[in-house]
């Protein structure tokens, strides 16, 4: 009876049943779970995820443009700036300034517009147009597949930056007041 010692297990799950599974969206999900995130802050993370599409989903972004207009606002702007500042993965602050200049266009601009420029985050943005990728061991050199990456995270801060003047430029002066 050696033959039915060496038959696999009835649970063996092939390639066939892996070629669907997301893992990182497992573990996204997991995290959502473990640490109690809202359902806004849930989406602010699916939007700035580390997957290899570069493009967010507008309904998605438009979910998050709502919800800055509610209590979830500290929230949402929470996870966007921790991600923002996250620069061991290049999609996290290259995606955080695609969903911000979104933000500001179809969210609470205001609300948005003086987080930017509190708390260091402004100068959070501004670093991020000399980006360096880094490898795993934090060595901080340009590898191969990564300098594109980094240029396209320094081409996205500056664009972000361009936006963030032109729209001051646009915006007509405050009243001035009676003395």
């Amino acid at each position: 009876n050696r033959s039915k010692q060496h038959q696999e297990p009835p649970y063996h799950v092939g390639p066939a049943v892996m070629e669907g599974f997301d893992f990182k969206r497992t573990v996204r999900e997991f995290k959502n779970f473990v640490l109690n995130y809202t359902e806004q802050e849930q989406l602010v993370r699916e939007a700035t995820c580390n997957d290899e599409k570069e493009e967010i989903q507008e309904a998605l972004m438009r979910e998050i443009a709502k919800g800055t207009f509610t209590v979830e606002f500290k929230g949402i702007m929470a996870i966007i700036w921790k991600r923002i500042k996250d620069t061991r993965i290049w999609q996290h602050p290259f995606k955080c300034l695609i969903l911000l200049e979104f933000l500001l266009l179809e969210g609470n601009a205001d609300m948005i517009l003086q987080q930017v420029y509190e708390k260091g985050n402004f100068e959070a943005i501004t670093a991020l147009t000399s980006y360096t990728a880094r490898e795993e061991q934090h060595i901080c050199q340009e590898i191969q597949g990564t300098q594109g990456n980094s240029n396209k995270v320094r081409s996205q801060a500056q664009k972000f930056l361009l936006f963030l003047r032109e729209s001051q430029e646009v915006q007509p002066d405050a009243p001035a007041e009676d003395d």
